[in-house]
């Protein structure tokens, strides 16, 4: 008896679970909750303080607004980056980075070359990929886990060299600012344009950074009369430099390499004729997008460490997202794609890491500017 109600249950119990299940399947139960956003963890070692903190300022600055765009995004992994101050110092920049991996984060951004030649001996051994703000067109050659984004003073060296060819002066004259690799750069345009026969020798002369006024190195420079000058600088000195020159009559044709283009409107008149191989994104600087940004959120130009900073850590990110974060994948990423940038339109990497600047000629003009034609 007891087991004829039991079979004639089995059917109930059965038709139950398969109503249950219909219920689940039709949306009648309450979805799991979808699983949280994967944060990506980067480091960026700056100089806060000490006596290049200006650079880190820039860098920070960049940093935040890059961070709000990716999180404020629907892209599904956000972004958090963790800045570690470097004080402007090797030493302390080391210190910064053992705090980085303390916190576990194998992926940076190093600002300034002392600071990154100073970690860059420890990264293969702890895994780490880092992206450089170097002067340093060799340092991405040292690690494949050593990606570089800065402007191309060897690609602006080699553009300067061609236009001066066009030039064909019998004498030249290169007035370069006194720091190591703006003469490393004036040295490699001495070989390429000394003739064979001596009859063009180009002549070096250099200022001090902190130089403010140029008349005795101005009429030193004029003395012989060169057919062509250099003049190469950040660009801080420029309008104490032009201002100086333009009190000279019979100048020569002037070209200015290395040279940062986003000099004050106001001084333009000062460039008249004056040709400048420059960064791409130096070109129409008013109109690039994330120079708008930058003024907008902090009412001050961006120094170029600023564009760096945010292109560096974008593509990071790009790759961390795209990868399984592996040092190998994370590389072979960087070094296959092309990627947008904002210091220039794209951002693509040669085989060593470092990044193909695009270089621009450009010439002044009744106090504008526009590209330059090679005649």
């Amino acid at each position: 008896m007891k087991k004829q109600v039991l079979f004639k249950l089995i059917p109930v119990f059965i038709i139950t679970i398969f109503l249950f299940s219909m219920g689940a399947c039709t949306g009648e139960t309450k979805a799991p909750p979808p699983p949280k956003a994967q944060t990506i963890k980067i480091g960026a070692i700056l100089p806060l303080t000490g006596n290049l903190a200006f650079f880190g300022e820039n860098g920070k600055n960049a940093i935040t607004l890059l961070e709000k765009e990716i999180n404020a995004s629907n892209e599904g992994k956000k972004i958090e980056i963790k800045i570690y101050d470097s004080k402007s110092t090797p030493k302390d920049g080391l210190t910064a980075y053992k705090k980085m991996l303390f916190d576990g984060i194998k992926y940076c951004y190093v600002s300034l070359d002392p600071i990154a030649k100073s970690i860059l001996p420890h990264i293969e051994k702890d895994g780490v990929t880092m992206f450089v703000c170097s002067v340093d067109n060799e340092i991405a050659k040292s690690s494949p886990n050593v990606f570089r984004l800065y402007y191309g003073f060897k690609e602006q060296t080699e553009a300067q060299i061609e236009l001066i060819k066009e030039m064909n002066p019998k004498k030249l004259k290169l007035f370069i600012i006194n720091v190591a690799h703006a003469i490393k750069y004036a040295n490699i345009i001495k070989e390429k344009l000394t003739n064979a026969d001596g009859s063009t020798t180009p002549i070096l002369e250099t200022y001090q950074p902190i130089t403010k006024d140029f008349k005795d190195p101005i009429t030193k420079l004029l003395a012989d009369s060169p057919d062509v000058l250099v003049l190469s600088d950040y660009g801080q000195s420029f309008p104490a430099i032009f201002k100086e020159l333009r009190t000279k009559k019979n100048l020569p044709k002037l070209v200015c390499g290395l040279g940062m283009l986003n000099v004050r409107p106001n001084d333009y008149p000062l460039y008249e004729n004056v040709i400048f191989t420059v960064p791409e994104y130096l070109v129409n600087l008013q109109e690039n997008s994330f120079y708008k940004k930058y003024m907008a959120a902090y009412e001050k130009n961006p120094h170029y460490e600023a564009f760096y900073a945010y292109d560096s850590l974008n593509t990071l990110y790009l790759a961390l997202k795209n990868t399984d974060q592996t040092t190998t994948a994370v590389a072979d990423y960087l070094l296959k794609n092309t990627f947008t940038g904002t210091s220039q339109s794209q951002i693509k990497f040669d085989e060593n890491g470092d990044l193909q600047v695009s270089i621009k000629l450009q010439a002044f003009e009744n106090g504008k500017t526009k590209p330059y034609q090679p005649k």
